[in-house]
């Protein structure tokens, strides 16, 4: 997501006034969004999975099992994409072909890496937390904190 000259592999060419390409306007429609979609390839097979994300700085974080198919082989650094599409609305039109959609969507291209580093780990934690309810990183880290207070 680096500020560089907008690759031809992203460019985009159907109505290309409608494409943003500045850093600030694509982390903020990531941090829109809650679901994103994992495509990659399996030897010949592609896929293309719902997982949970998160963004904290430049960084975007997918959430899985380590023992999934998906995470095992991002794992490996296979090419992969991530894409979040937010729909804001239906629009109608006189004639059912000209129906549309007004959404937003990024989508990331690149290869996931194993969070191996501990901090960086349970900063991952955190921001999946954060984002998903605001305020529960505190709460249930105050919970797990107090002794006697663990079920």
């Amino acid at each position: 997501m680096a500020d560089e000259p907008i690759s031809s592999r992203v460019r985009v060419r159907r109505i290309p006034e409608q494409g943003h390409y500045e850093r600030a306007t694509i982390e903020a429609a990531l941090d829109r969004g809650l679901m994103a979609h994992v495509a990659f390839a399996d030897g010949d097979q592609p896929y293309c999975i719902p997982m949970l994300y998160t963004r904290s700085g430049p960084v975007v974080y997918i959430h899985g099992s380590t023992g999934s198919r998906a995470v095992r082989t991002l794992a490996r650094g296979v090419p992969a994409c991530l894409t979040v599409t937010r729909l804001d609305g239906i629009v109608l039109a006189r004639s059912v072909f000209e129906h549309s959609a007004n959404y937003e969507s990024v989508v990331v291209l690149g290869r996931f890496r194993p969070v191996d580093d501990p901090a960086e780990r349970l900063a991952a934690f955190e921001a999946f937390t954060e984002k998903l309810l605001p305020g529960r990183w505190a709460e249930g880290t105050r919970r797990s904190a107090t002794p006697g207070d663990q079920k």
